[in-house]
């Protein structure tokens, strides 16, 4: 999706710039003017579609996000002035693609921009979230506390990654075995005991006969299963990047077995998260529910945040879309509604994002669980059904010689 660059002034006069992803420059300037910014001037960013066939640079990972924004507010703490401690940053920095961004900052801070605005030019490492709470941080003179948040946030949502990978990587591991060992069987074992079956004349089961049709399939056509298999690949991700085809495959991945429960409460607890953040942060609710609804990694649930967007616009609750769409468990909408009525929203939806992180974890402990016996189960088919194929024709062989 193309990245515009925007300058817009908002209700007070201030000229604020930044850049936005969207298909085309109405929609950017449709988005801006809904947030209540007039429009000076959109245009579409070149530089990085012009290098991108040229040169290959390091990605700005999330841990040297986290990285950056510790030390720099450990230098803020100690009363450093911000371009001594971007120039400080600048020169301990190991990653060279963030070594240049700060490098930069620093230039764009000494030349008038705001630390926010500064920030704005580069999406690629710094999020909109990010951006965004250190706009409400400078407004409000509270830069420290926000970048503090911004550690938490980011560092919660690394140890939910790191969970989820701990939590697939034995069944990752045992399926890639299988397949390796499999095909290895069928391309390589497999073919030299049908030629003593065939010497001998023996009659093959229907169960060797599957595999041999198999084995015979993979090494005339692991070409075509090869193209076959890159061709899903691409057009399952081109589907995915359309708006229908996200929509439907987001849709479908809340209703997996199993995953779908687990899907759907990593994402109640991110929304709650970011929310109560960007709120709590002075955002004003508006815009926070649009950075959320951009930024939540769901298009079924964005759909739902943009519902609730109207609703609030409206002068109507945010809980009220939510428990309509059904996708929010009936508990969320429930502390939603009561922090909503008792003026205590920011703490609901940090009780809401606490709980779900909680049970997050025990989701991937039921995870874990249970697709270990159902692997074991799988597996044990499968090489049942080999040894059967393998050794049937060899007791047949036995009988004859008798």
């Amino acid at each position: 999706m193309p990245t515009y660059t925007y300058k817009v002034r908002d209700k007070s006069g201030l000229v604020v710039t930044g850049t936005r992803e969207a298909p085309n420059e109405s929609v950017v300037a449709d988005r801006l003017s809904d947030l209540g910014y007039y429009v000076i001037s959109i245009s579409l960013e070149k530089e990085a579609s012009e290098t991108r066939l040229f040169t290959r640079r390091k990605k700005v990972g999330t841990q040297d996000i986290v990285t950056f924004t510790r030390q720099l507010a450990t230098m803020i703490r100690a009363g450093m002035t911000f371009t001594v401690s971007l120039d400080t940053l600048s020169q301990q920095t190991e990653n060279p693609t963030l070594k240049e961004i700060i490098v930069q900052l620093k230039k764009d801070v000494e030349g008038g921009l705001s630390f926010s605005d500064a920030l704005a030019k580069h999406p690629k490492a710094f999020s909109e979230l990010y951006v965004n709470m250190i706009r409400a941080g400078e407004a409000g003179g509270v830069l420290e506390e926000i970048l503090e948040r911004l550690i938490f946030i980011a560092e919660r949502e690394g140890e939910t990654r790191a969970r989820l990978r701990a939590a697939l990587t034995y069944p990752t591991i045992v399926v890639s075995v299988a397949v390796l060992v499999i095909g290895f069987l069928a391309v390589f074992v497999f073919p030299r005991f049908m030629t003593v079956f065939a010497a001998r004349e023996v009659i093959l089961p229907l169960p060797t006969r599957i595999l041999l049709a198999v084995s015979n399939f993979v090494q005339s056509y692991w070409w075509v299963i090869l193209g076959g298999a890159l061709i899903i690949i691409f057009s399952f991700r081109g589907y995915y990047r359309t708006e229908g085809g996200g929509f439907i495959i987001d849709r479908i991945k809340l209703k997996i077995p199993i995953f779908g429960l687990l899907i759907k409460k990593l994402v109640v607890a991110r929304f709650a998260r970011i929310l109560s953040t960007l709120h709590s942060s002075g955002v004003p609710i508006l815009s926070a529910l649009e950075i959320v609804e951009r930024t939540i990694g769901n298009v079924v649930i964005s759909r739902v945040i943009e519902n609730v967007r109207t609703s609030v616009r409206e002068g109507e609750s945010i809980a009220e879309p939510l428990r309509i769409s059904k996708v929010f468990p009936p508990m969320v909408v429930h502390m939603i509604t009561i922090g909503e009525e008792s003026g205590a929203l920011d703490k609901m939806l940090t009780e809401v994002a606490d709980t779900y992180d909680r049970e997050v974890d025990y989701a991937l402990k039921n995870v874990t669980a249970a697709l270990e016996p159902i692997l074991i189960v799988v597996m044990g088919i499968i090489v049942a059904f080999i040894a059967l194929s393998l050794f049937l024709p060899y007791f047949d062989m036995i009988k004859l010689t008798r």
